[in-house]
C-alpha cells in the first residue's frame, strides 16, 4: 500500500464508517466471542487506542530523534472499559480522533515521514510506514467489526 493508497482508505473509512456503525445493535457490538475474545466494542476502542498511540507518535517523531513508543494493547483496553462506554460515544470518538489523524498527515511534512519510530516490530519503522501499517490495521478490524 501507498502512503496517498492509506489516505484514500482513511477517507473512506471516516465517510462510510458512521453510517455502517448505524446498523450495529447493541447485542452483536457487546457480545464476546469467548471470555478471553474482545467484543466488537472492544475491537472499535482498541482502534481508538491505536489512535491515541499512533496520534503521540505521529506528533513526537517530528520532533524527537528515535522515538520508541510501545503500548500494551489488552491493558489499554481492560482499562479504557470500553465494554461498558455508551455506543455513539465510542463511535464519535472514533470518528473524531480518526479526523484528527488525517488532519496531521495532510499537513506532514516530507522530510518528516522518514524519520523513525520504534514500537512493537521487530525494526523501527519509518513514520510513512507507520501510517500505512495504521490504516492496514484498521482495516483488519474494521472488517471484524461490520463483517
Amino acid at each position: 500500500m501507498t502512503l496517498q493508497t492509506a489516505k484514500e482508505r482513511l477517507d473512506f473509512f471516516i465517510e462510510n464508517a458512521p453510517t455502517l456503525f448505524a446498523l450495529l445493535d447493541d447485542v452483536s457490538l457487546n457480545e464476546k466471542p469467548n471470555p478471553l475474545k474482545w467484543s466488537k466494542k472492544e475491537i472499535l476502542g482498541h482502534l481508538v487506542d491505536s489512535s491515541a498511540n499512533n496520534h503521540q507518535r505521529f506528533i513526537r517523531s517530528q520532533y524527537l530523534e528515535d522515538l520508541t513508543l510501545v503500548y500494551d494493547q489488552n491493558q489499554w483496553v481492560k482499562h479504557s472499559h470500553y465494554q461498558y462506554m455508551d455506543k455513539e460515544q465510542l463511535f464519535d470518538f472514533w470518528l473524531a480522533y480518526n479526523k484528527h489523524i488525517r488532519h496531521i498527515i495532510q499537513h506532514f511534512e516530507e522530510q518528516n515521514l522518514k524519520k523513525l519510530c520504534i514500537t512493537s516490530t521487530p525494526e523501527p519503522l519509518t513514520v510513512e510506514a507507520l501510517f500505512i501499517d495504521y490504516v492496514s490495521h484498521m482495516a483488519y478490524h474494521m472488517a471484524q467489526i461490520i463483517e
